[in-house]
């Protein structure tokens, strides 16, 4: 009799474990990478992308947009699984790196008013230069003022005031919200690229080192296929077209 008991015990508790199973993905909340559609549903370059990641692993997950201060918290106290970010959580927070994905463009928005050419970032130093909350380390490494903020449209609109000098970010995060808010027109001094990086895909280390290996050959042969880029392109391009489509 107390034999059954356990079996039934034990049948009991294979669904809990499967359930617990389902991987945790965090996508930081800044288009186009993460944003709400029209339809009020999560979407984005890579909340599609780590969604695939999972399912060419063959991985049930769950996913969901966090603005970047919060992702970057979850992740540091190991409450995601999974997320995609330029900056090195391997070294800072002690992340699994399970392999690069794409290369973005670090690029510095500024006043056509500043009176400068700027030839690298040291150039900016006299100026305020705005920023989303963890982002463009570069600018406390370097000892430039800088003023963290929400998201990238508070940065353009007070850029756009005289607010802020500059505005530190990725070249596809900073064109989409230019193209929303200006269309085709280019109120600022063409962006200046101060540096190029590697997005990676990092993992929480509690995950198993079986899950890992898969989680990581997924991301290679997405590389391998054109997947990654196929899936990264479309959304900045559906950006640009939007932004298109919107002028007279």
């Amino acid at each position: 009799m107390l034999r059954l008991l356990l079996i039934f015990c034990l049948l009991l508790l294979v669904p809990l474990q499967a359930a617990e199973l389902r991987l945790r993905l965090g996508v930081i909340a800044v288009p186009p990478y993460g944003y709400e559609n029209d339809q009020g549903q999560p979407d984005g370059a890579f909340y599609q992308l780590s969604l695939q990641v999972t399912r060419q692993a063959g991985l049930p997950a769950d996913a969901a947009l966090y603005p970047p201060a919060r992702l970057y918290a979850l992740m540091q106290h190991q409450q995601l699984d999974l997320a995609i970010s330029s900056l090195r959580l391997d070294q800072q927070m002690g992340m699994s790196n399970l392999g690069k994905l794409m290369q973005m463009e670090g690029v510095l928005l500024y006043r056509r008013q500043l009176p400068i050419t700027p030839h690298t970032l040291a150039d900016f130093k006299p100026y305020l230069i705005g920023r989303l909350t963890n982002s463009c380390p570069v600018l406390q490494r370097e000892g430039h003022r800088y003023y963290d903020l929400s998201d990238y449209k508070q940065g353009i609109r007070m850029l756009a005031a005289g607010r802020l000098d500059a505005l530190c970010g990725d070249s596809g995060a900073v064109g989409h919200v230019m193209r929303s808010e200006f269309g085709g027109k280019q109120p600022f001094a063409p962006p200046f690229v101060f540096l190029r990086t590697d997005v990676f895909l990092f993992a929480n280390p509690a995950l198993s080192p079986e899950v890992r290996n898969k989680l990581a050959a997924s991301v290679a042969g997405l590389n391998r296929e054109g997947e990654t880029l196929r899936i990264v392109g479309r959304y900045l391009a559906q950006g640009a077209a939007n932004a298109a489509g919107k002028q007279p």
